[in-house]
C-alpha cells in the first residue's frame, strides 16, 4: 500500500507541475490507497476543485462517511443534501439518499426520513437500497434473515415481450411456428429497438449470462420500471438449475432462493466459468474449499477434475455455505461475507468494526469487491423472492 501510495503521489506532483489532464483521477486514486485522514483532505481537494468531474459524486460520499462515522450527522446531513443537489441521477445516488434518511433519523427527524425512503422506493424498486429503504421503512430489522428452506417454483418458459418490441400481436403466430422449427437467427436481424426482447431471443439460444446482462442494463436503464412479474424481470433473475438447486438447499438446509442468488452472481449461470484464482463453475468453488470439503463430505477425489458438472459444484459449493453457517451462527451476511473474502477477513473485520448495526458494518468493509457482493447477493435474493413468490 505504501508503494502505491508514494508512486500515485509522484504522479500527482509531475501533473500538477506539468499542467497536464487527469488531476481529479489521479487525486480520486491516491485517496483511496491513503490513509482516512489524509484520503478525507484528498476527496475535499477533489470535490472543491473539480466539481463537475465523474469522480466527484464519490469524493461527496466519502466527505459524507467520514462525517457520519464520527457522528456529526449535521454534517453529514449537509454533504448528502449536496449531493443529491449536485449530481440527480448517478450511481452512488440510491447510496447517498438511503444514508441521508437514516442521517435524518438520527437527528430525529422522522417525517424528512420517511419522504426520503418513500421516494428511493419509488423511484429505484429494484436497486439494494431501494430494498432496504423499504424494509427500514417497514421497521423490520430482517433483510439478511435468510429463509431456512423454501423450495423454488419449477422453471416456466417466460412469455416473449411483446409490448417491448415493434412487433403486432398477429405477428405472434409466424413468430410461434419459426421458433417451433428452432429458427431465431430470421428475428435477431430485425430491429427490435429494446434489450429486453434481444436477451429473451439469447436465452432461446441458450446463452445464459447474455440474456441476463441484456435485460438487467435493458431495465437499469428505463425510467419507470415494469412490474416485477414481467418478463424483463424474469430474464433478468431467471430460473435455472432449479431442480439441483431445490435438491442441495433440502440436504443442506440452505434456502434455494438464496443458492440461486449466489450463483447468479458468481456466475451468470456459465457451468464453465472460471475465475483468475481458479474459482470454477457456476458457484465459482475455489480448488482448495473443494479439497476441504470433499474430503468432509467423503466424495470421490475423481469427482474434482468435473467441479463444471452443475449437481457436484452445487453441491459442493453448498456444502461449503452450511459449513460456514455452523461456523458464524446461520448469519447469512456473515456467510456471504466469508464467502466472498474468506474466514480469516471476516474475523478481522467483526473485530475492527462494529457490527451493531448492519448497514454500517458492510459500508465499512475495505474491500470494494466485497462490499458490492454483498449488496448485488442480498438485492438479487429479495428481487427472486417478490418475483417467484
Amino acid at each position: 500500500m505504501g508503494t502505491k501510495v508514494k508512486n500515485w503521489t509522484q504522479l500527482l506532483k509531475i501533473i500538477q507541475t506539468k499542467g497536464l489532464s487527469g488531476e481529479d483521477y489521479v487525486l480520486y486514486k491516491l485517496a483511496q490507497f491513503s490513509p482516512k485522514d489524509k484520503a478525507v483532505i484528498l476527496y475535499a481537494q477533489l470535490k472543491d476543485k473539480f466539481p463537475s468531474s465523474d469522480y466527484a459524486p464519490e469524493a461527496l460520499w466519502y466527505l459524507f462517511w467520514d462525517k457520519y462515522s464520527k457522528h456529526d450527522y449535521n454534517g453529514a446531513k449537509l454533504l448528502a443534501e449536496e449531493h443529491l443537489k449536485t449530481f440527480k441521477s448517478v450511481n452512488s445516488t440510491p447510496r447517498i439518499a438511503y444514508w441521508l434518511a437514516k442521517t435524518e433519523l438520527k437527528l430525529n427527524k422522522q417525517t424528512e426520513a420517511h419522504n426520503i425512503l418513500t421516494k428511493l422506493i419509488s423511484k429505484y424498486p429494484d436497486d439494494y437500497y431501494g430494498l432496504r429503504a423499504e424494509y427500514l421503512l417497514n421497521n423490520s430489522n430482517n433483510f439478511w434473515d435468510i429463509t431456512p428452506y423454501k423450495a423454488l417454483p419449477k422453471a416456466q418458459e417466460i412469455e416473449f415481450p411483446i409490448t417491448l418490441s415493434n412487433l403486432n400481436i398477429k405477428d405472434l403466430k409466424l413468430i410461434n411456428s419459426l421458433f417451433e422449427l428452432g429458427d431465431y437467427d430470421i428475428w435477431l436481424d430485425a430491429d427490435f429497438g429494446n434489450k429486453i426482447v434481444e436477451s429473451w431471443f439469447e436465452l432461446r439460444k441458450d446463452k445464459k449470462a447474455r440474456s441476463i446482462v441484456l435485460a438487467r442494463d435493458e431495465i437499469k436503464d428505463m425510467s419507470v420500471k415494469p412490474s416485477i412479474l414481467s418478463a424483463a424481470y424474469k430474464l433478468a433473475y431467471p430460473l435455472h438449475y432449479v431442480e439441483e438447486i431445490n435438491i442441495a438447499g433440502d440436504k443442506t438446509n440452505i434456502s434455494p432462493y438464496y443458492i440461486i442468488s449466489l450463483i447468479k452472481e458468481e456466475s451468470h449461470f456459465n457451468v464453465n466459468a472460471k475465475s483468475s484464482t481458479n474459482a470454477t463453475g457456476l458457484m465459482q468453488v475455489m480448488p482448495s474449499t473443494a479439497n476441504y470439503m470433499a474430503a468432509v463430505l467423503n466424495v470421490p477425489v475423481e469427482t474434482l477434475a468435473s467441479l463444471n458438472d452443475v449437481k457436484t459444484n452445487i453441491y459442493i459449493g453448498c456444502s461449503y455455505l452450511k459449513y460456514l453457517t455452523d461456523k458464524f451462527g446461520s448469519n447469512m451476511l456473515f456467510v456471504t461475507i466469508a464467502y466472498n473474502s474468506g474466514e480469516g477477513a471476516l474475523t478481522k473485520w467483526l473485530k475492527t468494526y462494529n457490527a451493531s448495526d448492519y448497514d454500517e458494518f458492510i459500508e465499512n468493509i475495505p474491500y470494494d469487491e466485497t462490499r458490492n457482493y454483498v449488496r448485488k447477493v442480498f438485492r438479487t435474493y429479495h428481487m427472486y423472492r417478490k418475483i417467484y413468490k
